[in-house]
């Protein structure tokens, strides 16, 4: 009551004793000897290390135990599935993090210059890859030349073809004398229009590849000896080209003839060209382009014929290429008049051969 002191009795001495107030008159309240368990609706008698407080709802008490897996979210992993999951991911050797014992992660193609394998290699050879996690095959010096021979090609004439006058015009070369490394495309399709369409050559169900594989190909009328290229696809009946010259019922080949330059070099083309009716006085070309460059020239010698008949001239030239890039034979004259391109059967004279003769970065 106000004004009146408060008193508590002390069960230890046996006697009341005057409570002690703060000086804002609150009561002060010793709570060191107070548990958690000495609380009306908590019973922790005996809490261990890493113990939860929960509420049992049937005892209305609150509670201690350990924690189990019942209490975690099925979503969140457990101790035991965490070190199995590292375990497992540590001896993996596909995919991004690669990290087993004795594994190097595979590496970009261009970078292929690290990896491990079981085996030394004999004196005096040469180690070549096999792929990731493949011991690598020894060499000989000789097979490592061999190896390093991967752009030499000779291709050659398959039919006649006809050039006309004043016109730059690629030749189809179809035979293969060799090709080391596979590096020359000679794709061709042939086969007679079947409609009229401006800029279109029409031939129905005849052009089934990708629209990539046709781009940039030379379209021959061997009807009428004129010339286009490729520069699109509509559907599997219709190429369009840059220039009108197919009409319903004329014969055609479209072709690629290029060398693809694997990597950037020195290559050295030597080529040949046989004209099967010359005129007398008139200029006779052989070009070799650079990715049908007409200012880039591997070789572009321009002969002067002496006589009427048969001329075969030929050409050799080096150049710097750059990787992708390509080589073609043309033929060019000034006769006044359509020429054929043409070998007799016994001889290989239209020809272009390229050689790859040094790499560089």
């Amino acid at each position: 009551m106000p004004g009146a002191l408060l008193w508590g009795w002390d069960n230890t001495n046996k006697k009341w004793i005057p409570l002690q107030v703060d000086t804002n008159g609150y009561v002060k309240v010793d709570m060191s000897n107070i548990n958690l368990d000495d609380l009306a609706n908590v019973s922790v008698a005996a809490p261990a290390d890493d113990d939860l407080f929960y509420y049992d709802s049937a005892t209305s008490l609150w509670k201690s135990r350990k924690l189990v897996d019942a209490d975690i979210p099925a979503g969140i992993a457990r101790d035991a599935e965490v070190t199995a999951d590292i375990a497992t991911h540590a001896a993996l050797e596909t995919g991004v993090h690669g990290v087993g014992s004795n594994y190097i992660p595979q590496a970009p193609a261009a970078d292929h210059v690290l990896r491990t394998f079981t085996k030394g290699w004999t004196a005096g050879k040469y180690l070549k890859g096999a792929g990731v996690d493949t011991n690598p095959t020894e060499r000989s010096y000789s097979e490592v030349l061999t190896d390093l021979a991967i752009s030499g090609i000779k291709y050659y004439e398959t039919d006649s073809q006809m050039v006309q006058h004043n016109a730059i015009t690629c030749i189809y070369l179809g035979d293969q004398a060799h090709d080391i490394g596979s590096h020359f495309n000679n794709n061709t399709v042939t086969g007679t229009a079947d409609a009229t369409s401006a800029n279109q050559l029409k031939d129905t169900g005849q052009f089934t590849e990708a629209e990539a594989y046709y781009l940039g190909m030379h379209v021959y009328n061997t009807t009428d000896h004129t010339y286009a290229k490729v520069t699109g696809k509509t559907d599997n009946d219709t190429l369009d080209i840059d220039t009108d010259i197919m009409a319903n019922g004329e014969s055609y080949r479209i072709y690629h003839s290029k060398f693809v330059c694997p990597y950037p070099g020195y290559y050295l083309a030597s080529a040949g060209i046989r004209y099967a009716n010359t005129v007398a006085y008139k200029y006779y070309a052989i070009i070799v382009l650079v990715n049908g460059d007409t200012t880039k020239r591997v070789t572009g010698a321009t002969y002067h014929s002496s006589f009427a008949g048969v001329f075969a001239p030929t050409g050799v030239g080096v150049w710097d290429c750059a990787a992708n890039d390509t080589l073609e034979l043309y033929a060019w004259q000034n006769s006044g008049a359509v020429d054929e391109v043409k070998d007799p059967s016994s001889l290989t004279l239209t020809n272009l051969c390229v050689q790859l003769l040094g790499m560089h970065t």
